[in-house]
């Protein structure tokens, strides 16, 4: 079923032309109107005896009347497509943790969740799911309808698996929703063991529950599956309650179909005579969706006598059964059964057939029932010509209008007010095109009649059919009627010209309607500043914008309404100004209905630059406890946004203002009105960090300079705003610094091992290029830092003296870099050059050059390297090995004699042959032995096999020490100090 908009709800049935029904719903409202609307018809008030007859008569007057004093709030649709960019945003509520509980219960009030395209669908609802089990039971139930409106697909099942157990949740509003929400989702397949879980709920104890299972029962037990549910709904339909009587017949007038009916029926037709009206117009519903072929007769015999029904709700109802019943092959035999009853004596039962033909019998079934009604409109008693002439106004279309239309302009003649009201109403309706002529004749002089609801009626009727060359003449004898003393008159006068009087024929009515707008009655105030609202454009808009300025002051609500409503119609593009200007402190009125007007017709003119701060005023109205403002709000931000980032800036401020309950509430807000970063200007990046948002997104900062850079050059370039509030500036600070914590971060300043191994690989991925202590900013973005740091200290943050810290932190960075690159040149000059120290003269020459030089340049680590690492120590000897063995004549040893069969025995040790105890030999060893065994033989032999450098020196060359000796033999490549730590180094 089609869900009324604001407008539908307040019209009742008036769209689809069922008079009674429209009626029925009216209540007071419409009654006031009808009031002001008939003042000094005495004698329609005469004929209100009986309350069918009273209907029937006042049916044309109260529905022509009703619209015009519409508030201007009724405009919005809620039925209307949101654009893409508000689906966007509510996706982005839900995926937002800090709002994804204010989004739900947005979309409780918005119904964008229906709206969600299928491919979309599946992230919103894997965020809803967790919701089903939300501590807050609101939030609960709102997760559930909003599950119930997306369309789920292939999701259904999980859906439904979420939603069965809570069938049996202790709150009752959950337990509802849960029903609510599997109603609209367990279909096909899936209904079976969802209507096994419902149907013990028929018998729960709390009334809304009943109410809600039978509801559901209704939508998805269909089928084969409707036995049972049947079974267990029928027994409702005596229960005390009226509430579950009337959701047990709904259920049934959906599910008791074909083989079924028959039961269902019989069990329904006494209710149709209920003391409860309510049930019994249920039960007509009911029958009307259900009554088969068989039982057609009955049902109709049935409803019938209720269409004289003292309760409007019950003859509404009847009516509606029948123009149900009377579809298809069935709408003969209703027709058959209600067309002799206009030849009746029941003048009740009469009116009653007249109007339900005037329904059902459309199109080649009109013909006869033209026939038999037409006849009518000469009858004796006032309501059936009244009657007639309505259903005639319905039915006779085509070739058929131009006779009923000659039968109806007599009428007009009739002393009978009521019957001329009709008549008027009826031509109205069918008098268009060329058949309009004649009867805009016949109407002209009713407007100067001295019945002022025939004058009231007359120009209604004239505004709906004088278009084209007939709406001048037409214009100009309503004109007269704007002085008119009557109230009802001049307002009716004044809607028709807002609908005739275009064009050139604007300007005499525009002038008359200005001194119009200072009535003392509101309503012909509020009527003429609708119809200037209509017929006031171009050139001519200017002066009536001045005069409806004014009236967005006044005291009456109806009159600020209607005001606001003309200016959203008219005060375009360079007007739109001062209109803008007066309308915004609107949206603060302490009454809904005229801060609803205001944003509607905000929603019309804020176009262009003036968006945006339009944008800005209607974004908090979005949390208003109102669910109307929130729908007029709504419907304007989707035809003037998205709003950009001024709005995400507003939204900021207003949630860091509000408390903690409603700042979900808020981020939701402010991402369905930014359209989730719709204009790519960083609101959603504003949201991640500003808001209260669940938690800061570091780690898309964390050690990522340039994605925090985005983060800081956000907020400072919008310190301003931010500063307004203290709140929010010092939020702000907060999570700047977080930010720069994370993106700066060292491994030391860690808090856990993931964080440490990634700035750790950081840090060595960097350390080549930057050096130990790396810059954390470029040049661009440091100054974005430096910016952050005077608008801290121009607030006097707390964090001031840290920022500053870590900007001077950063000074050491240079020095640090020209180190670290100085070290790794240095390094790589000395291994390069001790390298080709073996080979290359020239490198030896400039090593042997200057030893003072030498040891600058070499820093005194060298020598240390070369004592630690063997390798080094060999290149650098290894031009020097013939020298340092020269004395031993190796080059003679094989011709000298040489006892290698000898034995010696190391301190008190085995006793072995000298060619094993080569190997043996480390430290300091003193040969002790005759002259003439062979100890300079077995030392010159050692040297001769040894691998690595080997000096063989002489007593009497080591007078001064054996470090100056050798390192005269090496030339002073090295220092004697550095030689002698050589030696003592691995003598021992």
């Amino acid at each position: 079923m089609k869900r009324p908009s604001k407008l539908d709800s307040f019209l009742g049935a008036e769209r689809t032309s069922d008079r009674l029904g429209a009626v029925a719903i009216t209540g007071n409202a419409r009654s006031h109107v009808t009031a002001k609307a008939m003042q000094g018809r005495g004698d329609h008030f005469e004929l209100c005896a009986h309350p069918i007859r009273c209907l029937l008569m006042r049916c044309g007057v109260l529905l022509i009347g009703v619209i015009l004093s519409m508030p201007a709030l009724a405009q919005f649709d809620t039925e209307r497509r949101p654009p893409d960019w508000m689906e966007r945003g509510f996706e982005a509520a839900i995926n937002d943790l800090a709002s994804t509980r204010g989004g739900i219960a947005l979309d409780a009030d918005l119904y964008l969740s229906k709206f969600v395209p299928s491919g979309r669908a599946g992230p919103v609802i894997d965020k809803l799911l967790p919701l089903l089990s939300d501590r807050d039971p609101a939030i609960s139930a709102a997760a559930a309808q909003a599950l119930g409106r997306i369309p789920i697909g292939e999701r259904a099942g999980p859906v439904i698996d979420k939603l069965t157990p809570l069938l049996g949740d202790q709150n009752n509003v959950v337990k509802g929703a849960a029903v609510q929400a599997l109603g609209q989702i367990a279909t096909g397949g899936r209904a079976g063991p969802v209507i096994d879980k419902l149907l013990p709920l028929l018998g729960d104890q709390d009334p809304s529950i009943v109410y809600a299972a039978a509801q559901a029962l209704g939508q998805i037990a269909t089928g084969e599956r409707g036995g049972p549910a049947i079974d267990k709904l029928l027994p409702l339909l005596d229960d005390p309650n009226s509430s579950i009587r009337g959701a047990a017949i709904q259920a049934l007038g959906q599910i008791a179909t074909g083989g079924r009916a028959g039961p269902v029926i019989d069990k329904l037709l006494p209710l149709l005579r209920d003391q409860d009206a309510s049930s019994s117009a249920a039960a007509a519903q009911a029958l009307g969706q259900i009554a088969t072929a068989e039982h057609v007769g009955a049902v109709i015999d049935r409803l019938l006598p209720l269409l004289g029904d003292r309760a409007s709700s019950v003859s509404a109802a009847a009516a509606q059964a029948l123009g149900q019943i009377a579809t298809g092959n069935r709408a003969g035999p209703v027709i058959n059964k209600l067309q002799p009853l206009l030849s009746g004596q029941d003048n009740i039962v009469k009116g009653a057939a007249a109007q339900v033909l005037g329904r059902i019998a459309t199109g080649g079934r009109a013909d006869p029932v033209i026939d038999k009604l037409l006849p009518l409109l000469s009858d004796q008693d006032p309501s059936i010509v009244y009657a007639a002439a309505q259903a005639l106004g319905q039915i006779a279309t085509g070739a058929r209008a131009r006779p009923v239309t000659d039968s109806l302009l007599p009428l007009l003649d009739n002393p009978n007010s009521s019957i001329r009201g009709a008549a008027i109403e009826a031509l109205s309706q069918i008098a268009t095109g060329e058949r309009a002529g004649p009867v805009i004749d016949k109407l002209l002089p009713l407007l100067s009649g001295q019945d002022p609801s025939i004058v009231y009626a007359a120009a209604q009727a004239l505004g709906q059919i004088a278009t084209g060359e007939r709406a001048g003449h037409v214009t100009d004898s309503l004109l007269p009627l704007l002085d008119n003393p009557i109230s009802s008159v001049k307002g009716a006068a004044a809607r028709a010209l807002g609908q005739i009087a275009t064009g050139e024929r604007a300007r005499p009515a525009i002038d008359k309607l200005v001194p119009l707008l200072g009535d003392r009655d509101p309503d012909i105030s509020a009527a003429a500043a609708r119809a200037l609202g209509q017929i006031a454009t171009g050139e001519r808009a200017g002066p009536v914008i001045d005069m409806l300025l004014p009236l967005l002051s006044d005291r009456d609500t109806s009159i600020v309404r209607a005001a606001a409503q003309a200016l959203g119609q008219i005060a375009k593009s360079e007007r739109a100004g001062p209109a803008i200007d007066k309308l915004v402190p609107l949206l603060h009125n302490t009454n809904s209905t005229v801060r609803g007007a205001a944003a509607l017709a905000l929603g019309q003119i804020a176009t262009g630059n003036r968006a945006g701060p339009v944008i800005d005023e209607l974004l908090p109205l979005l949390g208003n406890p109102n669910s109307t403002v929130r729908g007029a709000v709504a419907e304007a931000l989707g035809r003037i946004g998205p709003g950009g980032l001024s709005a995400a800036l507003t939204a900021v401020r207003l949630i860091n203002s509000r408390e903690d309950e409603v700042a979900g509430v808020l981020r939701a807000a402010a991402h369905v009105a930014t359209g989730a970063d719709d204009k790519k200007d960083g609101s959603e990046l504003l949201f991640a960090w500003l808001g209260r948002p669940d938690a800061l997104p570091l780690d898309s900062v964390g050690n990522n300079p340039a994605e925090a850079h985005r983060v800081l050059q956000l907020l400072t370039d919008n310190w301003a705003a931010l500063s307004s509030s203290q709140r929010t500036r010092v939020e702000a600070e907060n999570a700047a610094m977080a930010a720069i914590e994370a993106a700066c971060q060292v491994p030391t300043e860690t808090s856990s091992l993931a964080e440490f191994v990634r700035s750790s690989i950081a840090w060595l991925r960097d350390l080549p290029i930057e050096g130990p202590f790396h810059r954390c900013w470029t040049s661009d973005q440091r100054r974005t830092v430096e910016a952050l740091l005077a608008h801290l200290k121009k607030s006097h943050s707390t964090h001031a003296q840290a920022l500053a810290a870590h900007l001077r932190s950063e000074n050491i960075a240079p020095i640090s870099l020209w180190l670290t690159w100085s070290l790794v040149l240095w390094t790589l000059f000395w291994i390069a050059f001790l390298v080709a120290f073996p080979w290359s003269r020239t490198i030896q020459a400039i090593f042997f050059w200057n030893p003072r030089a030498r040891q600058f340049f070499s820093a005194g680590f060298v020598p240390l390297v070369l004592l630690i690492l063997p390798p080094l120590r060999r290149r650098l000897l290894a031009p020097f090995r013939d020298d340092l063995v020269a004395q031993a004549r190796l080059e003679d040893f094989a011709e000298l004699a040489y006892f290698a069969d000898s034995r010696a025995q190391v301190d008190d040790g085995e006793v072995v042959r000298l060619s094993q105890l080569q190997s043996d030999l480390s430290g300091v060893v003193v040969l002790q032995a005759d002259s003439g065994l062979g100890k300079t033989s077995f030392l010159r032999e050692i040297a001769g096999k040894a691998t690595r450098p080997v000096a063989f020196l002489h007593a009497r060359d080591c007078a001064d020490g054996v470090d100056v000796a050798i390192s005269r033999i090496i030339h002073d490549v090295q220092e004697a100090g550095f030689v002698r730590s050589l030696v003592r180094a691995h003598s021992r």
